[in-house]
């Protein structure tokens, strides 16, 4: 009974060591993914968590969440990282543009180059609304211009104006932050005159009339 319980024990112990060591030599991307966990050697910890993909939005959406993407980080440049925004922007765009069509303009207000998004057509009690957008790209990219402001004009029905504000590094994010407050006060101030001032004069024709 007794060389039973060891040769049992010693079984249970090789079977163990033998799936931790292939368990050790996996990478978190091998094979089907579960839901699992594992503490490597170096004390990092690897944690899978499998959500499945809702039912409840669109099949184009669930093909896309479905994607197998890494997380891992790609060692780019900043100019492969412009290159690359700046590629996506006009494809999104265009491809935004047919979901949610709008006019595009480019345009220099207060002497700072702006993109001037405009519905198809704009109701009368919406026309002296705006919205200033100032896209994201973590202040070295453009990753919004287009993106971000096309479907909000289309769905709005308000005309939107994306700020090409100075990019960092070029430009210290102090500075690029002191002047942008500057520009998009005399932006607003400019927005403000060029649409108040049909206001005050559609209100005096009333009044004169």
């Amino acid at each position: 009974m007794r060389n039973y319980r060891i040769s049992l024990a010693l079984t249970a112990l090789l079977a163990l060591q033998a799936s931790s060591a292939a368990f050790a030599q996996q990478t978190p991307c091998d094979g089907k993914q579960s839901n699992g966990s594992k503490i490597a050697s170096d004390g990092t910890a690897y944690v899978t968590r499998i959500v499945p993909v809702p039912t409840t939005v669109s099949p184009e959406a669930q093909k896309m969440l479905a994607r197998y993407e890494s997380d891992a980080s790609v060692p780019r440049t900043l100019e492969q990282r412009r290159t690359g925004t700046d590629k996506w922007q006009a494809g999104v765009g265009e491809q935004f543009k047919k979901l949610y069509p709008v006019n595009i303009a480019s345009d220099t207000i207060a002497g700072v180059p702006v993109r001037i998004i405009s519905p198809l057509s704009i109701a009368p009690e919406k026309r002296d609304r705006v919205l200033i957008n100032l896209h994201g790209g973590g202040f070295n990219s453009d990753s919004g211009s287009l993106s971000e402001t096309i479907p909000i004009a289309n769905l709005s029905g308000i005309k939107v104006i994306a700020v090409l504000y100075r990019l960092a590094p070029e430009h210290p994010v102090s500075t690029m932050q002191s002047r942008s407050t500057k520009n998009c006060s005399r932006l607003i101030n400019q927005i403000t005159s060029a649409f108040t001032a049909p206001l005050l004069a559609r209100s005096s024709l009333r009044r004169s009339q």
